[in-house]
């Protein structure tokens, strides 16, 4: 077998399927309970000799305590509080078009640059493909009127291969394979479901640039190229975010401990539900009962009676004493307050010490969630910079102040991380209110400020129906920092 017969243009490189084994949990954990329960053992273990009923039933009475995507939809809400602000003096019209309808889609950059971060966020890297339609005028003379630039998503999950190379002594991209999906009418009322992959290969010393779409209908058995063209340019149009970079291309999810509390927090309470059901009900015990009784097996209800002779038998229920229930509900607390811990760190501003341990200037110090804001403002600056160079024309130029900036005054101290362990001990002894609570940590810029802090405490109040009852302060230690 040849070196290429081996691989199909579908096929995965090796880097990402070594990322999307880190993906896996974060995308059930997304999907919620339902998701959580179709992957049944997965993340949810059989008990050896658990009957398969005994199992089905405590799948479905487990429910998925969403902490990690709560925490991921809080950070994300901080950086697009504000609009994305982009220079605006002097722009080009073809490129100004962009901050009202970013992908040809009716997304606004704010819009656009949200779900890019949210995908980087969740897996640690996501893209923009920057696209000039085929039928664009770039003569400077005929501009006008012609269509624009756009910047399309590519989410992390659909970059499937690529490939780099050195062009001018940088890394850059030379090949990438994108793959997707779309339903196309069947008949009269019917669909059938499309799978199709996008190459682009970049015009290098090595050969012609070029692109190819492949296409594979639900009832075909391979995929054949649908479209095919020539790819003029010395590297792939396309710049990547990172949240938590690995390599070229690659990255971890910066969330992932999270993720893996989340999942703890999943196991341990369907245990903890499973054990209180079964402690409340209670066992029966009976003794020197009829024998027909012991062989049919018992049932009791409140309208049967047992009768017997026997002046020695005797039925009881046996019941727990509930001590493992109050170990497994302290551990499930503290599993809480970890997550709340751990989604606070992206909002501390790290800072080293000076040598006569002098704390550095707080502006000086930063976050991590403002060093992903930053990032990502370069990456659309670099978006842009690349929309100018596909349209080529010295009359469409980026001003020479051009900027882009996501909002990034975002973060807290470590020494307001401690105050928000106290305020949280105080809710906890019952020295104030969930809704003071609230307030206190949005006046530390932990919540959003369009944030209702009485709605909040009102639907984490129904939530709670999800969580078994915690004493007061249990999983508050003094060294609950990493």
């Amino acid at each position: 077998m040849g070196a290429t017969e081996k691989y199909e243009v579908d096929t995965p490189c090796t880097a990402y399927t070594n990322m999307s084994k880190e993906w896996e949990l974060i995308d059930d954990l997304l999907g919620g309970t339902d998701r959580m329960r179709e992957k049944t053992t997965r993340w949810l273990p059989i008990e050896p000799k658990e009957q398969p009923v005994a199992y089905s039933n405590r799948l479905n009475r487990s429910f998925l305590y969403g902490a990690y995507e709560d925490t991921a939809e809080k950070i994300v809400s901080k950086p697009f509080s504000k609009p994305v602000t982009v220079t605006v003096d002097g722009m080009p019209a073809m490129l100004d078009v962009i901050r009202a309808n970013a992908d040809n889609d009716g997304r606004n950059l704010t819009h656009f640059a949200s779900e890019v971060f949210t995908d980087a966020l969740h897996h640690g890297i996501s893209h923009i493909f920057v696209d000039l339609p085929a039928e664009t005028v770039t003569n400077e003379d005929e501009l006008r009127g012609t269509k624009n630039p756009y910047f399309a998503h590519i989410k992390a999950k659909d970059v499937i291969g690529w490939r780099g190379g050195s062009v001018n002594g940088e890394t850059r991209l030379l090949q990438v394979r994108i793959k997707g999906s779309r339903m196309e009418p069947d008949g009269l009322f019917g669909e059938r479901r499309i799978d199709y992959v996008r190459v682009y290969q970049a015009d290098t010393v090595d050969g012609p640039g070029f692109w190819q779409i492949w296409e594979k209908p639900e009832d075909a058995r391979e995929y054949f190229i649908a479209e095919e063209g020539e790819y003029r340019r010395p590297f792939i149009s396309m710049v990547t975010f990172y949240t938590n970079r690995t390599g070229f291309m690659t990255a971890k999810p910066p969330l992932k401990k999270l993720a893996e509390m989340n999942l703890a927090h999943w196991q341990s309470y369907s245990d903890y539900r499973n054990y209180v059901r079964f402690a409340s009900i209670g066992k029966y015990f009976g003794k020197g009962l009829p024998e027909k009784i012991v062989q049919a097996g018992l049932i009791v209800g409140v309208n049967d009676a047992l009768l017997t002779t026997n002046t020695e038998a005797d039925l009881k229920i046996v019941e727990a004493s509930g001590a493992a229930a109050g170990i497994a509900r302290e551990a499930i607390s503290d599993l809480v307050i970890w997550m709340e811990i751990l989604g606070l760190q992206p909002f501390i501003k790290q800072g080293n010490q000076t040598a006569t341990g002098q704390r550095i200037d707080e502006n000086k110090r930063q976050s991590t969630i403002q060093t992903w804001a930053g990032s990502l403002s370069n990456v659309i600056a670099d978006a842009y910079k690349m929309a100018e160079e596909l349209i080529g024309s010295k009359s469409v130029q980026l001003p020479a102040d051009f900027s882009v900036r996501v909002f990034d005054d975002i973060g807290i101290t470590v020494e307001k991380t401690e105050d928000v362990k106290s305020l949280i001990m105080l809710k906890e002894t019952n020295n104030i209110t969930r809704v003071t609570l609230l307030k206190e940590i949005q006046r530390r810029a932990l919540l959003s400020d369009d944030i209702n802090v009485e709605d909040e405490a009102e639907a984490a109040e129904a939530e709670a129906d999800y969580m078994p009852p915690r004493e007061p302060g249990e999983g508050l230690a003094d060294d609950d920092e990493e």
